[in-house]
C-alpha cells in the first residue's frame, strides 16, 4: 500500500506539472521509471516528467543550466520546466525525445548500425565540448577532486584496508593528482552510461541527464564512454573501444584527468564498498578494486600514445 499511493501522488504531482506547462497528458501518462532517485513519467509523446529528491535539487538546477546553454547546438531535451518549491520534491518537464536508450536498443542492431551509433555519440560528445565558456552551477571539478581524494585517503589510512594498498594509492594520487590538464576545460556531460542516449531507427535523438555536467577536460566524457562500451550490454573488445575513440583521445597533457578519474571511484570504492555490493569482505573488495583500478590504467594508457 506504500508503494502504491507514492505511485499516486507521483501521477498527481505529474499531471499538475504537465498542466502548468499546458499539456494535457493525463490520460496518457505512462510510468517509465520509479526509484530511489527518480520517478520519471512520459506523456505521449509531448514531454517527460521526473520527480527527484529534495536532494537532486543541485543536481536538476545544473541539468536544466547545461540544457540551456547547449539548446540549438546539440541533440538533447527542451526544459520546459523545474520548480523546487511547490511540491515536496523538485519538479522537471522536458520535451520528449523519440526512441530508445542505446543500451536497450544494442542488442537488435547489427554490426554497422552499432558502429554508426557510437560514432554519432562520439560526435556529440564533440558538440558538447565546444562549450568552454559558459556560466550556470558547474563546480570546478579539478578542485573537488582534489579536495574529493584528500578526504578519502585520510579515511582509508584510518581504516582497516591494507597498509600497503593505501601507500600505493596515495603514491599514485602524488603522481596524477597535481598534474591536471589546465587546458581544454569545458562543458562535459559527465554520465554516459548507455541509457543517457536515445535512437529511433538508428538515429541518435538527442543525449539525456546532464545532471553530472560539470566544467572539466573533456577526456573524462570518453573514458567514461571507454569503460562502459567494455561491459555489457556492448561486451566490446578493448581493440574495438581504442580503435574507436583513440581519435579524439589525443589531447595532450590529459591522461592524468583520466587517470584521477578512476582513481577517484577506485577509492570511493574501498572506503565504502557496501555502497556498490552486498560483500562483507572489505579487505578483499579493496584488493580487487586496487587491481581493476591499475589493469584499467594499463587498458587506458594506449589512448594517449
Amino acid at each position: 500500500m506504500p508503494q502504491m499511493a507514492a505511485r499516486n501522488l507521483a501521477r498527481r504531482i505529474a499531471q499538475q506539472a504537465l498542466d502548468r506547462c499546458g499539456i494535457a497528458g493525463g490520460a496518457r501518462l505512462v510510468r517509465l521509471h520509479g526509484g530511489i532517485v527518480n520517478d520519471v513519467w512520459r506523456a505521449g509523446r509531448e514531454a517527460v516528467v521526473r520527480i527527484g529528491r529534495v536532494a537532486d535539487v543541485d543536481d536538476l538546477e545544473r541539468a536544466r543550466a547545461a540544457l540551456t546553454a547547449l539548446r540549438g547546438r546539440v541533440r538533447a531535451p527542451e526544459v520546459l520546466m523545474l520548480d523546487v518549491s511547490t511540491w515536496s520534491r523538485p519538479v522537471m518537464v522536458c520535451s520528449y525525445l523519440p526512441g530508445r536508450p542505446m543500451d536497450r536498443a544494442w542488442p537488435n542492431w547489427d554490426a554497422a548500425t552499432r558502429t554508426a551509433a557510437l560514432e554519432q555519440v562520439v560526435g556529440e560528445f564533440a558538440r558538447v565540448h565546444e562549450m568552454q565558456d559558459c556560466s550556470g552551477p558547474f563546480g570546478d571539478w579539478q578542485a573537488e577532486r582534489r579536495r574529493h581524494v584528500e578526504i578519502l585517503l585520510g579515511e582509508l589510512a584510518r581504516s582497516n584496508v591494507e597498509r600497503h594498498l593505501v601507500a600505493r594509492l596515495a603514491a599514485e594520487w602524488r603522481r596524477v593528482g597535481y598534474a591536471l590538464p589546465g587546458d581544454g576545460v569545458c562543458l562535459i556531460h559527465g554520465d554516459f552510461n548507455g541509457g543517457n542516449a536515445v535512437f529511433q531507427s538508428g538515429i541518435l535523438s538527442g543525449l539525456i541527464d546532464f545532471d553530472d555536467a560539470v566544467l572539466a577536460p573533456r577526456a573524462l566524457d570518453y573514458w567514461c564512454m571507454g569503460m562502459v562500451l567494455t561491459e555489457p550490454p556492448f561486451n566490446l573488445e578493448p581493440a574495438r573501444v581504442r580503435a574507436l575513440l583513440a581519435p579524439v583521445y589525443r589531447f595532450d597533457g590529459q591522461a592524468h584527468a583520466w587517470q584521477a578519474e578512476q582513481l577517484y571511484w577506485t577509492l570511493r570504492g574501498l572506503v565504502d564498498p557496501f555502497a556498490w555490493d552486498d560483500s562483507d569482505d572489505r579487505e578483499g573488495d579493496a584488493r580487487d578494486d586496487l587491481v581493476r583500478y591499475f589493469d584499467d590504467a594499463a587498458f587506458l594508457e594506449g589512448w594517449f600514445d
